[in-house]
C-alpha cells in the first residue's frame, strides 16, 4: 500500500480541476495552509479554486498574496458531458451538425462500428474532481460549503489534512497529525516529502509560517513542539518574514476596532476560578464604532493569549434586528458541539457559534454561562 504522502501525489496528478475547502471558523492556519498549498498545485499546471463559508478576510491578513482568490462560495458551471468508450475502436473523425432546435453530433469509428452501450451521458454543476479539505474536524465545519453540496463532497474525492483531536477522518486519504502545532505544518511536512524543499517559494513559506505562528499564538501553545521549531527555521531561511508576519498578526489594529475592544473589555465578566470569561456586545456598540461581528475574533484571541488560565471565552452579541449570537472559543478542554447540541453550534470544538432566538442579550448570557460554567465544572 502506498504512504499517505504517495497517495496524496497520486491523487493530484490524476486530477485537473482541484477545490481547497476550509472550516468556516477560520484562523490564520486555515487560510496559510490553503495558500500554500494552492501555490503548490498551481506549479503542477493545476485549476485551482479556494473556498470558506460566507469568507472575509480580517485586515491582519490582508498582506497575504492571493488572498483575495478565497470565494466564499464554490464556483458551479453547468456541463454536459458525452464519454464514448473507445476501447473497442478507435475514432477516426467528430462533428457536429446545427439543426433548427437540436444538435446532431456524428462520431465515426476508424474500423468496426459503436453502439449504444458505448456511450454515457453525465451533466454537473460542479467542475471540480478533487477536494482538499484543510484544517477542519468534520466536514460540517465547513457550513454551508457542505450543506448545500452534500452530493458532491459525498461523490468526489477528498483529501483531509488537519491537525485537530476528534477528525473524523472523513476523507478518502486522512492525513491526520494531532501531535502538530497545526495544520499548516503538516501542510509543510507533505510539500517537503512530495516536492523538493528547495522548491518551496518565499510566498509558499510566508503563508506557512504565518499558519503556525497564527495557530500557537506566536509559539505561546503546549502544542508547540521541537520540530515546530526547527519547520519555522526552515521557513524563516526559505524568505519568510518573521518579524512583517508578527507585526500583520498583532500590531496592526485600526482605532475603530480598539474602540469596540474597550466596550467589550468594560463589560468582561468571569466565574470564581476564572477558567470562562465572557461579554456583551450591542448593536449600538457596532454602530458607534464602525465595526461587525468579523473584528470579535481578535478580541477572543488576545483574551486567550494573555489570560492563561481561561479554558473558554464566550462573545455574546447582537447586530441591528437580528437575534442574539454567541461565539465560544474553546482551549480544547470542554467537548463544546456536545454540550451546546440542543442550539445547533455552527463550527467545531475549539470555535463554535450558536443562534439563541426570542431572546435578549441578558437572558441568553443566563442561559449559556450556566451552561458553560457547568460544563467546565463536570
Amino acid at each position: 500500500m502506498l504512504e499517505i504522502n504517495e497517495q496524496i501525489l497520486s491523487a493530484i496528478k490524476k486530477s485537473n480541476n482541484i477545490l481547497i475547502a476550509f472550516r468556516k471558523n477560520y484562523n490564520g492556519d486555515s487560510i496559510g495552509s490553503a495558500l500554500s498549498l494552492y501555490l503548490f498545485l498551481k506549479t503542477m499546471d493545476k485549476n485551482i479554486d479556494m473556498v470558506c463559508d460566507n469568507f472575509q478576510a480580517e485586515d491582519k491578513f490582508q498582506f497575504l498574496d492571493n488572498i483575495e482568490k478565497i470565494n466564499s462560495n464554490i464556483k458551479k458551471e453547468k456541463t454536459f458531458t458525452i464519454n464514448l468508450n473507445t476501447s473497442k475502436t478507435d475514432l477516426d473523425s467528430l462533428r457536429y451538425e446545427q439543426k433548427e432546435n437540436s444538435i446532431d453530433i456524428i462520431i465515426e469509428p476508424k474500423t468496426g462500428y459503436f453502439e449504444k452501450n458505448d456511450v454515457k451521458v453525465s451533466s454537473s454543476l460542479i467542475k471540480y474532481d478533487l477536494i482538499f479539505v484543510l484544517d477542519s474536524q468534520d466536514l460540517e465545519s465547513l457550513g454551508k460549503i457542505f450543506e448545500d453540496n452534500a452530493n458532491f463532497f459525498y461523490n468526489t474525492p477528498i483529501v483531509n489534512i488537519d491537525h485537530h483531536p476528534g477528525n473524523e477522518s472523513f476523507g478518502q486519504i486522512n492525513l491526520v497529525n494531532l501531535t502538530a502545532s497545526s495544520t499548516s505544518e503538516i501542510v509543510f511536512s507533505l510539500l517537503k516529502e512530495i516536492n523538493s524543499p528547495t522548491t518551496l517559494n518565499e510566498k509558499q513559506a510566508e503563508s506557512l509560517l504565518t499558519g503556525i505562528i497564527d495557530c500557537t499564538n506566536s509559539f505561546k501553545s503546549l502544542a508547540v513542539t521541537p520540530k515546530t521549531l526547527t519547520d519555522v527555521a526552515s521557513l524563516i531561511d526559505l524568505g519568510a518574514d518573521r518579524e512583517h508576519i508578527i507585526k500583520n498578526l498583532y500590531q496592526i489594529y485600526s482605532v475603530d476596532n480598539l474602540k469596540l475592544w474597550g466596550r467589550v473589555l468594560a463589560r468582561l465578566k468571569e466565574n470564581e476560578n476564572k477558567e470562562l470569561v465572557w461579554s456583551l456586545v450591542t448593536s449600538e456598540d457596532f454602530a458607534k464604532t464602525n465595526t461587525s461581528k468579523n473584528h470579535l475574533v481578535g478580541v477572543i484571541d488576545e483574551l486567550i493569549i494573555n489570560m492563561p488560565k481561561i479554558k473558554l471565552v464566550a462573545l455574546f452579541y447582537q447586530e441591528k434586528d437580528k437575534e442574539v449570537k454567541v461565539i465560544i472559543k474553546n482551549k480544547n478542554k470542554v467537548d463544546l458541539m456536545s454540550v451546546l447540541s440542543k442550539y445547533n453550534p455552527v463550527g467545531d470544538n475549539l470555535m463554535a457559534t450558536v443562534s439563541i432566538p426570542d431572546k435578549g442579550l441578558i437572558d441568553s448570557e443566563k442561559e449559556i454561562t450556566e451552561i458553560l460554567k457547568n460544563a467546565i465544572a463536570e
